[in-house]
C-alpha cells in the first residue's frame, strides 16, 4: 500500500457504514457546538486521534491488549459516557478542559484497539511501519474533520435557521444516540 492509500484507508475507517461507532462518538463529541467552539473541537479530535494512534502502535508492537470482544463492548460504552457528560454539560467552550481531552484520548485508544489488529494484518514485508501508521492516522484525522464538519452544519441549521438553542439541540440529539449506544453495548456484551 502506498502512503496515499494508507491515508484513504484512514478516511474510509471513519466514513463508512461499518464505522457507526466512530460516527456516533464524534456525534456525542460535537453536536450542539458551533464553529466558534473550534478550539475545543480540534483539541478533542486530536486527542481522539492520538489515543487511536497509540492503540495502533501498541498492537503492532505486540503490547498486551484487551481481547477484541471486550474492546467491541467498551466502544459503545465510551459513547454512553461521553453522551452523558455532554448532557450534564452541553457546552464546553470557554477553555479547553484538559481532563476532558485526556478522557477523549483514552476513548480514542479504546476505539483504536479494534482496528489496530486489522492494520497489523495489512503490513506487508518491506512496508514502512512508521509511514503506514502516519498515513493511516492522517486519514483518520481527515475523516473525523469531514464528519465533524457535517455535524457542525446540522447544529448550525438547527440553531440558526430553526432557532433552537444550542443546549436544546445537544439534549434533543444526544438522547437517541445514548439509547442506541446502550443497545449496541448490550448486543455485543461478550458474556451473552
Amino acid at each position: 500500500m502506498t502512503f496515499f492509500e494508507d491515508i484513504q484507508h484512514g478516511i474510509f475507517h471513519i466514513l463508512n457504514k461499518g464505522a457507526i461507532d466512530h460516527i456516533l462518538f464524534l456525534w456525542v463529541l460535537a453536536i450542539g457546538l458551533t464553529f466558534n467552539d473550534r478550539r475545543m473541537l480540534l483539541w478533542s479530535i486530536t486527542g481522539f486521534t492520538l489515543g487511536h494512534a497509540l492503540a495502533a502502535v501498541a498492537v503492532v508492537f505486540g503490547f498486551p491488549m484487551l481481547p477484541l470482544e471486550w474492546v467491541e463492548f467498551a466502544i459503545p460504552l465510551t459513547i454512553v459516557v461521553r453522551g452523558i457528560q455532554r448532557l450534564i454539560s452541553p457546552t464546553e467552550t470557554t477553555t479547553v478542559p484538559w481532563k476532558t481531552v485526556l478522557v477523549i484520548a483514552l476513548f480514542g485508544f479504546i476505539h483504536g484497539s479494534a482496528i489496530s489488529t486489522e492494520l497489523k494484518m495489512t503490513l506487508m514485508k518491506g512496508d514502512s511501519l512508521t509511514g503506514k501508521l502516519i498515513g493511516f492516522n492522517i486519514g483518520v484525522e481527515l475523516g473525523q474533520l469531514l464528519c465533524i464538519l457535517g455535524i457542525l452544519l446540522i447544529s448550525l441549521v438547527l440553531n440558526r435557521i430553526l432557532r433552537i438553542h444550542a443546549n436544546m439541540v445537544t439534549r434533543i440529539l444526544l438522547v437517541p444516540v445514548i439509547i442506541l449506544a446502550i443497545g449496541l453495548s448490550y448486543y455485543v456484551f461478550p458474556l451473552n
